[in-house]
């Protein structure tokens, strides 16, 4: 969990609301000094515990984990879930500590395929890998994965078991009245094109693709403007190359960077494209919520194809350019009928937060109903 909302923290957030909390509890662990997590405030209100780290791992990772032992020791878990969005030492080693400690359930849950490669991921590689794709010690008791492609990414030929990402179909079902009501309050005419993107300004949603993207729009002679939807701040490094390609192209007047938001389901009514050229992502939630939208997707094509839904996705590499990007948004608005609600499909396929929360409460307590059954045989 971070303080700002992401993939993780809205997946969170959604399971929590629809948990049995008469049979669940959850703590959130805010291990990086953030004045507050993503969502914090809704958590507590539901009930959730938010539990604050004093020890900082990358300045003493010693004393950090001294810190989560006794923590673990304290609260006495019967569970305790990882989210993982990249190998960590980190990670590795709090799973390490809950095995000693002897947490019942210990799950992985993966979240990303393939990755950003540099020195410290190579490390927090080394650490988890022997666990999560080998034997070692059986720190796992449960592997989780969003999509198959994250699964194998992580844990290769080990078997894991599918847990679906999933949306609030209701909250994100298309409505006429809302879009008409967004636009109208920006005072968009008609004719005026929205295309869009949610998510942190980070380098592997690969946002700075898209400036380009829409100065090859604008050049085509469509009247359109590009939306950036999700956390920045003004130091990241993807919000300054993002930056330098709108004053480089001198399409200023043509983005908008709306930030972290929490009406994201009504900025989708406004847009007309939806445009998500990351370098790599497990299943992103952000993909339902579009097409349930009923919004016509053009996804990188390094995205897992589980992620379509309906039949308004389109896969295309950002290595074809930005041209291309620009022919197909043009395709698909030519192509494009009368916009329709794909909540229906949705559901069909098993992607609504009820059925996801219903698959994550029955696997947590099959897994704790297992581990109390091995120890009791042992015992015996």
């Amino acid at each position: 969990m971070t303080d700002t909302i992401g993939g993780i923290e809205t997946y969170l957030y959604s399971q929590y609301q629809y948990f049995d909390r008469t049979q669940i509890h959850c703590d959130f662990i805010n291990d990086k000094k953030y004045a507050s997590l993503a969502y914090e405030q809704e958590f507590v209100q539901l009930g959730a515990g938010i539990v604050r780290m004093n020890a900082n791992f990358s300045h003493n990772p010693l004393k950090f984990l001294q810190e989560f032992k006794t923590l673990l020791k304290e609260k006495k878990y019967d569970a305790i879930i990882a989210n993982a969005t990249l190998y960590s030492l980190k990670q590795g080693c709090e799973m390490l500590v809950a095995k000693q400690v002897g947490i019942p359930v210990r799950v992985f849950h993966s979240h990303i395929a393939n990755g950003k490669k540099n020195g410290k991921t190579l490390v927090g590689w080394l650490v988890e890998n022997p666990f999560c794709a080998g034997n070692c010690g059986k720190i796992l008791t449960n592997r989780w994965a969003c999509s198959n492609i994250a699964g194998k990414y992580f844990f290769h030929n080990k078997p894991f078991q599918l847990i679906h990402n999933s949306i609030d179909i209701q909250k994100f079902s298309f409505s006429s009245e809302v879009r008409d009501r967004v636009r109208g309050g920006l005072g968009l005419s008609p004719s005026r094109i929205v295309l869009g993107n949610v998510g942190r300004l980070h380098y592997p949603k690969n946002q700075r693709f898209l400036i380009s993207v829409l100065q090859e729009c604008l050049s085509k002679g469509l009247d359109v403007e590009l939306w950036f939807i999700g956390a920045y701040q003004q130091k990241w490094k993807e919000y300054q190359e993002v930056k330098k390609n709108i004053q480089r192209l001198g399409v200023q007047d043509r983005v908008r960077f709306w930030g972290q938001r929490q009406d994201v389901q009504d900025l989708l009514m406004g847009m007309d494209v939806f445009l998500l050229p990351s370098l790599f992502e497990g299943f992103p939630i952000v993909g339902l919520e579009a097409q349930c939208a009923g919004l016509p997707c053009i996804f990188n094509s390094s995205i897992t194809d589980e992620i379509k839904i309906c039949d308004t996705v389109h896969f295309l590499p950002v290595s074809n350019g930005s041209l291309r990007w620009a022919e197909e948004v043009v395709r698909l608005l030519h192509a494009s009928s009368q916009r329709k609600n794909e909540s229906q499909v949705l559901f069909q396929n098993g992607y609504t937060n009820q059925q996801n929360v219903k698959s994550v409460q029955t696997a947590i307590t099959q897994a704790l109903k297992k581990r109390t059954e091995d120890v009791v045989k042992k015992r015996e």
